[in-house]
């Protein structure tokens, strides 16, 4: 957590994050008119990132700038939908196969079983997809799936490939609870788009309610399925706003947390480069600092965060999340800092699979850990935190900031009730590990800190103010 005074910024910016839809499909004729505009609102909303769901060629718009005159993140994927699947034959692999050399080409798909129409025989619609398996095996793409009434029959032909394990996305998930298991076991992440904002979508609603964070993107199938408050309407991606507010109330977070969850794990399924809207590392002294997320449980009165967008020229707030590589790309040799210190403009233990796997990166190299932490990512995770990056961490300097609750709930604004006990355990979890254990307080918070001192030695750690 940085505070105030540290610097003051040399310029001020207020991006919002990225949102990702990660499958539309544009190229229908019901765009023709209007896609350029289609696309520029979608824009101005901030989706910027549009995934094509599926075809055998090279979307027009792509390469028709009267149609469509920014193309920036926009991508596809290839394959024979199984409504088509009796029209297949030896050259439909080879067409997907020359498209997946284009730069934009991001997966094979959709495809798979559709035994809701049945528009094809269905032993016709396995063998397609087991065609289109094989070649996203070769390829080393993933695999967007279609699928309806027909998740047993998918589930064993994923598993007679032996491709469990390969990027697998379940687009328009409407499956049942022992559907999402198996989903899970093999890896494989859902998309969800409107539906779930219907009145009756009850079991999407409590499928996706409980759904691992990192398993879950977001789409809207334009021109289709327009959610709820826009019904009759055609579907467009600026509408995934609505889907977005769906599930944050389902997940009682931030819809800002939503779009930068859903469009991580679009980034990490599909491997898609962008620009993150800020800086993932910055330097203060001999120390190396990471910014690696925007998302916190507090919203403390004395955060840079209400004044600012970043410090000492450095601007931290980001419109994506960095993946690992990219963070260890920006660390180069650890071994050139006194420490190297998770600290940015969010929690970095809400991104605690990140943490461990760059801590592990750090100390590997020669290189010393600090964590500073709130001590609540646990209440935002369902995950101890703490013990799970502890192995690679030297110091964790937890943010106390206040000696009783009430004062801490005023000043700091927790999402969660019981945060400040979250806290205190989190000091004594940290001191299990016996690790070296700091609290901190800020000195000009409005707290009471008068027993701070005496606080900090009952708990038995050290103590700074800042």
């Amino acid at each position: 957590m940085i505070i105030k005074i540290i610097t003051k910024v040399e310029r001020i910016f207020r991006p919002e994050p990225y949102i990702t839809d990660s499958h539309h499909h544009l190229s229908d004729p019901k765009f023709y008119e209007d896609l350029d505009d289609v696309v520029n609102r979608a824009r101005e909303g901030d989706v910027k990132i549009m995934i094509e769901g599926g075809g055998l060629e090279r979307p027009q718009y792509l390469n028709n700038k009267s149609q469509l005159s920014n193309c920036e993140n926009m991508y596809f994927c290839a394959g024979l939908h199984p409504h088509d699947a009796i029209n297949f034959n030896k050259d439909v692999i080879e067409v997907i196969l020359k498209l997946s050399e284009d730069r934009r080409f991001v997966g094979v798909g959709e495809c798979g079983l559709d035994y809701y129409y049945d528009n094809s025989p269905r032993e016709v619609q396995k063998e397609v997809f087991r065609r289109h398996l094989k070649l996203a095996g070769k390829i080393g793409k993933p695999v967007v799936i279609h699928a309806r009434n027909s998740y047993k029959d998918l589930f064993k032909i994923i598993e007679d490939e032996g491709l469990d394990g390969m990027g697998l996305l379940f687009h328009c998930f409407s499956g049942d609870d022992e559907d999402i298991s198996e989903v899970l076991k093999l890896g494989g992440y859902i998309s969800v788009g409107g539906v779930i904002t219907f009145p009756n979508a009850h079991k999407t609603r409590r499928i996706v309610s409980k759904i691992p964070k990192d398993r879950l993107l977001l789409e809207t199938d334009a021109p289709y399925l327009a959610p709820q408050a826009v019904r009759g309407r055609r579907n467009e991606p600026l509408y995934i706003k609505y889907v977005a507010k769906e599930i944050a109330s389902l997940w009682g977070i931030s819809v800002d947390d939503i779009y930068f969850i859903t469009t991580y794990n679009a980034r990490v399924l599909f491997s898609i480069d962008i620009d993150l809207g800020g800086d993932i590392s910055y330097v203060l002294g001999n120390r190396l600092y990471l910014n690696i997320t925007n998302r916190c449980t507090n919203r403390c009165s004395f955060c840079v965060r209400n004044f600012s967008d970043g410090i000492g020229g450095y601007h931290l707030k980001l419109r994506a999340e960095p993946l690992e590589d990219e963070i260890i790309d920006a660390i180069g040799d650890p071994k050139r800092y006194e420490e190297v210190v998770f600290c940015g403009f969010g929690e970095p233990l809400i991104r605690y699979d990140i943490v461990r796997g760059v801590s592990k990166y750090i100390k590997e190299g020669g290189g010393k850990v600090r964590v500073n932490t709130n001590g609540c990512a646990g209440l935002y995770t369902g995950i101890d935190t703490i013990s799970y990056v502890a192995e690679n961490v030297d110091v964790f300097s937890i943010s106390l900031n206040a000696t009783n609750d009430n004062d801490y709930n005023r000043i700091c604004s927790p999402m969660f009730a019981n945060a400040y006990l979250e806290v205190l355990r989190s000091i004594e979890r940290a001191k299990e590990l016996g690790k070296e254990v700091r609290v901190s307080f800020v000195a000009k918070s409005g707290s009471d800190l008068t027993n701070a001192k005496e606080l900090a030695n009952t708990l038995g750690v050290d103590v700074r103010f800042r």
